[in-house]
């Protein structure tokens, strides 16, 4: 019974040591913006407030995607989100956003049926095919950068880097950043399928 004991503790130890390694991993991979050049900014959905405008974190997470734009780091943004429980699709809303901002309609591709990082993913590797545009970087929240990349890279998106949108630092990453941990192993799983 020790020796069984030990080793359920041994493994608890190792299990806890990756865990703070991964989201080392994490913190540093989200934070570390890139500035090589993409056809396209892939910037991810988050909530629409009840009044129709962007929250908080989405406006961080557009305003990141258009810094790309303005920057000349990208020619192209496409916005991804559905539609939210309070009624506003993410993706428009985020386009009509960026159209007030200056940018271009024919500059801004749409994904309103991006309702997972996955799914993101997924519809951006296909409107990017249809649109002949090759590389790409991720624009999310720095903890989940790193998952964004992994699920771009299932679908066949090159990605030459990312951009994280930049807000002071808040609670809820207590629970974002290990939450994304878990997150990365299921769809590096389901990947593998």
């Amino acid at each position: 019974m020790k020796i069984q004991k030990k080793a359920f503790k041994r493994v608890l130890g190792v299990l806890a040591l990756w865990g703070v390694l991964h989201i080392g991993i994490i913190i540093i991979d989200g934070l570390w913006d890139t500035s090589q050049k993409a056809d396209v900014a892939i910037v991810l959905g988050s909530k629409v407030n009840e009044n129709g405008e962007l929250s908080e974190r989405l406006r961080a997470r557009v305003m990141a995607g258009l810094s790309a734009y303005k920057e000349g780091q990208v020619s192209r943004l496409l916005v991804s989100g559905g539609l939210g429980k309070e009624g506003h699709n993410e993706a428009l809303v985020m386009k009509q956003f960026l159209m007030e901002e200056g940018v271009p309609e024919q500059h801004i591709l749409t994904d309103s049926a991006g309702n997972t990082t996955a799914l993101t993913a997924q519809n951006s590797q296909t409107i990017m095919q249809d649109k002949g545009l090759s590389s790409a970087i991720i624009v999310s929240h720095y903890f989940h950068v790193t998952r964004a990349k992994l699920a771009c890279r299932q679908s066949g998106i090159k990605l030459v880097g990312s951009r994280h949108a930049k807000m002071p630092p808040q609670w809820r990453e207590l629970y974002s950043i290990p939450r994304e941990v878990l997150a990365y192993y299921v769809y590096l799983i389901r990947g593998m399928k």
